[in-house]
């Protein structure tokens, strides 16, 4: 997990050797790989828009076989190891030595799918548009990020304020897409932002609901990709019916990156297709219960969250929701295993894990009165209506009621949730936080003031200030000491409580070929590029 995450150098004339090197694209592996067929699979839901600079959870499937970016984490390689990222868009980058000016050449036979050119221009815009909080939900993850010029059509030099390691990572995970300047009055929200894109598929049609089709880009700027000849994303909302799909081989894999949210899920669906090929996928996504503190409300003192946290049994949480606790690693806001989060022993005494389930209780009631809230209140709990979140929030609800506190749920659908998310419409709202590749900088716009991602509305200067010193650290070891800094305050504050991490089980067809399950739900994998179809008899 160190190697994973490791993604900060000892010396930026390192990194600038070592990206360069990187940077050509990188040859697709030599097999038999076969051309033609459609590869389906199913998604839970549809996408809440189309704009991956908008939107992070679910439109990842729908928009990545579209988009491309400048740089990418090669989709054959498991790890978001710096090694592992390759040209997209960029057919190669420099990297100056102080780690201040980033210099991208582009590739020169890009065609938008309407036949309009890819140029610097293209890229100018969508970093004017990632860096506007109002039109970008990744605003925040750029904080090195000073200005860019365009030298020619075909290059770009990207001036950095300030040193910022993981820009590169942040760049190849997958939410930077290259988006058509010439159709920037385009709707995000509608289906047909998706028409014009430079990536191995083109969109061809969808009935909401039902299914999406995408047919394979003829003027591909890679040759000889994709494979398929299109890509088909059924949605099936329900459980049994993803797994009948699947065993009844309706489609060739399950979801490719979260299909299987239970150990008994999973082994459902081996007993049913055992010449299927599973895997399991342990993600640095952790659901969390955000509180809205942009409103005169209990929780608006520590004292009440402080309460709730200690009330929220963990473990009650991950069996309520996944079965077992292997499925459901606990935690702070960064993964246990990660070398940025604080040694478990001391996350468990902040938490008061290691001490019994009647102690924590008691301090809760003991907190509830001090903060003059002996006799509880009521509280508006929301998430998106997954049977997951609902085993979730009954437990949840159930634990915060023996405090006093009278918990109602309420599941909208994916798309209304986070519309009532974006205008604080809540009390507090259980989701995921999107931290795909397990940088700090990722997580940056949840708690900075004002950050893009910042639903809460909570502020903290010496925590603005840890994020900012983090970034622009040069050493593995000096960024620890802030990032370590940063959990102690957000476990001691909770203006978020931190449930457990995701894992997912991925089941495929013995025909799928070279897909590679990512360490993350959504990265450039979900292109699809290098997927082939054995379809021999």
């Amino acid at each position: 997990m160190t190697r994973r995450l490791c993604l900060v150098f000892s010396g930026f004339k390192i990194a600038a050797l070592l990206f360069v090197l990187c940077g050509l694209i990188l040859a697709p592996p030599v097999l038999a790989q076969k051309s033609g067929g459609v590869l389906e699979y199913w998604n839970r839901t549809d996408p809440p828009g189309y704009d991956l600079h908008r939107w992070t959870s679910h439109t990842p499937f729908f928009a990545h076989p579209v988009f491309s970016t400048l740089v990418r984490y090669d989709a054959s390689k498991k790890g978001f190891l710096s090694e592992h990222i390759i040209g997209d868009l960029a057919e190669r980058w420099e990297v100056s030595p102080d780690g201040k000016l980033y210099t991208f050449y582009l590739h020169q036979n890009v065609k938008w799918h309407d036949g309009e050119p890819f140029t610097a221009a293209d890229v100018a815009y969508n970093f004017e548009k990632m860096l506007d909080p109002k039109r970008s939900v990744i605003a925040g993850r750029f904080p090195g990020f000073g200005h860019l010029e365009v030298v020619d059509d075909y290059t770009v030099k990207v001036h950095m304020e300030a040193p910022q390691a993981s820009f590169l990572p942040i760049l190849a995970q997958g939410y930077a897409v290259m988006q058509p300047k010439h159709k920037a009055d385009s709707d995000g929200k509608k289906v047909g932002f998706l028409k014009v894109g430079t990536g191995p598929f083109m969109y061809k049609e969808s009935v909401t609901g039902v299914s999406y089709t995408y047919v394979k880009n003829p003027y591909y700027f890679k040759p000889n990709l994709p494979y398929l000849d299109g890509l088909k994303i059924y949605i099936i909302r329900d459980r049994p019916a993803q797994r009948a799909a699947f065993v009844a081989h309706r489609v060739n894999m399950t979801n490719p990156s979260i299909g299987m949210p239970t150990e008994a899920h999973y082994k459902q669906h081996q007993k049913r297709v055992p010449n299927g090929k599973f895997s399991i996928q342990d993600f640095q996504m952790v659901r969390l219960l955000w509180f809205n503190l942009k409103a005169d409300k209990p929780w608006n003192d520590p004292r009440v969250r402080r309460a709730i946290n200690l009330a929220l049994d963990r473990e009650d949480l991950v069996i309520a929701g996944v079965g077992n606790t292997e499925w459901g690693r606990i935690g702070g806001v960064f993964p246990p295993e990660s070398p940025y989060a604080l040694p478990g022993e001391e996350m468990a005494n902040i938490q008061w894990w290691d001490r019994s389930r009647d102690e924590r209780m008691a301090e809760a009631k003991r907190l509830m009165k001090e903060a003059g809230f002996e006799n509880g209140f009521k509280v508006r709990l929301v998430a998106r209506t997954i049977p997951l979140y609902k085993r979730v929030l009954s437990q949840a609800a159930d634990l915060m009621r023996q405090i006093g506190i009278d918990v109602a749920l309420d599941l909208p659908e994916t798309a209304q949730a986070m519309s009532m998310r974006e205008k604080g419409n809540f009390d507090i709202y259980f989701e995921v936080m999107y931290a795909n590749i397990g940088d700090p900088d990722e997580i940056r716009g949840y708690y900075i003031t004002d950050g893009p991602e910042n639903w809460t509305g909570y502020s903290n200067p010496r925590l603005d200030e840890l994020f900012g010193k983090q970034s622009q650290a040069t050493s593995l070891t000096e960024r620890q000491q802030y990032t370590h800094e940063i959990e102690r305050i957000i476990a001691q504050d909770a203006p978020v409580i931190p449930t457990f991490f995701i894992r997912y089980g991925v089941g495929q067809h013995p025909e799928v070929k070279n897909w590679t399950p990512p360490d993350t739900p959504y990265t450039t994998h979900l292109q699809m590029e290098q997927v082939w179809l054995d379809q021999s008899p």
